[in-house]
């Protein structure tokens, strides 16, 4: 369920197989609902590519005034230290902002014990990376993502 203080992935996709290349956009709640989207996405006679990825964060989560939307660069599985101390095995996202969120919360990097990438942003892990055309589309996607979320 999607509130007000949850992080929200979305997923922009278009259709490889259909000449006027339809778009979708998709939204998750959690890094495993996306993961799902990146299998499908990924097994072979696929007719969908996943274009980008954004993270909406919520006021609560990011210290801002509004909802704000960063690029998704990697989203990845691995076995991170919970907080009870117990070590799970779960998915979770890297921004270009640098920051690593897993699902709803934060996630600092000391916690990570073990990763491995299941998707990769196509142009680099870091806004410099994201050149061109690339950038333009996330330069666009971002007060969008935000829009979507403002009114929750």
């Amino acid at each position: 369920m999607i509130s007000r203080s949850n992080t929200v992935a979305v997923a922009m996709t278009q259709a490889i197989s259909e000449p006027s290349g339809d778009m979708g956009m998709h939204r998750f709640t959690t890094a495993d609902d996306l993961a799902d989207l990146v299998h499908l996405c990924g097994r072979r006679g696929s007719h969908t590519t996943i274009l980008a990825v954004h993270l909406a964060i919520p006021p609560a989560n990011s210290g801002q005034e509004r909802w704000i939307s960063i690029p998704v660069v990697q989203l990845l599985r691995g076995n991170v230290i919970a907080t009870d101390g117990s070590v799970e095995d779960t998915f979770f996202y890297r921004l270009a902002s640098g920051e690593i969120f897993k699902d709803h919360s934060k996630l600092e990097a000391e916690r990570i014990l073990t990763a491995t990438v299941v998707y990769k942003e196509k142009t680099g892990p870091s806004y410099v990376d994201l050149g061109g055309h690339h950038y333009e589309f996330h330069r666009w996607l971002s007060p969008v993502v935000v829009e979507m979320h403002e009114g929750l």
